[in-house]
């Protein structure tokens, strides 16, 4: 599949942002808390 290393790369960093915001918030907020929206 064509340039699809470059957006691997780029979602994998997207997703490892989100993950590392998804840990900090709390769960006990609700549906905001720990979830990721995309």
């Amino acid at each position: 599949m064509p340039g699809f290393e470059k957006v691997s790369e780029r979602e994998h960093r997207l997703w490892d942002l989100a993950s590392q915001l998804a840990y900090i918030t709390p769960a006990e907020d609700g549906a905001s808390g720990g979830t990721i929206v995309l």
